[in-house]
């Protein structure tokens, strides 16, 4: 089983929400760049294995956090991790993001919500942490 990325983007980009957001999605190589009207700012980048679907969000660098916050940083991540409803904080060198991972046979329904709430999150944890950034 694989994802096919063009019919995900062609439903997502046909898509409201009961909460009256949209996406704008687009395929770029092996990806989907997904936008959510509710957070335009934060594009979620959605690719897929063999096994499941994964959706990243970029939050920040560690450059963009004052240099004698970082400890504190990575300790208010790990006790927001599960307050953040279908999403978890994640670190690849320098770069902070937040992500969600989906079973590959995931519904559409449940693959946008997921997204909008991972939208919502980003938002969410990016006003929280808003303190610790320069």
């Amino acid at each position: 089983m694989s994802l096919d990325l063009n019919e995900l983007c062609l439903q997502l980009n046909q898509f409201e929400s009961s909460e009256g957001n949209t996406f704008n999605a687009q395929v770029n190589d092996d990806l989907i760049e997904v936008t959510c009207s509710n957070a335009e700012d934060f594009p979620i980048y959605v690719s897929s294995s063999e096994e499941q679907i994964l959706a990243i969000s970029h939050l920040f660098t560690e450059d963009n956090i004052k240099a004698d916050e970082i400890d504190n940083l990575n300790d208010l991540l790990l006790k927001l991790s599960p307050a953040i409803p279908l999403s978890a904080f994640g670190k690849e060198g320098k770069l902070y993001f937040i992500y969600g991972a989906m079973p590959l046979g995931t519904l559409f329904s449940n693959i946008a919500h997921e997204l909008e709430v991972q939208a919502d999150n980003t938002v969410e944890a990016l006003e929280t942490l808003q303190e610790l950034m320069v």
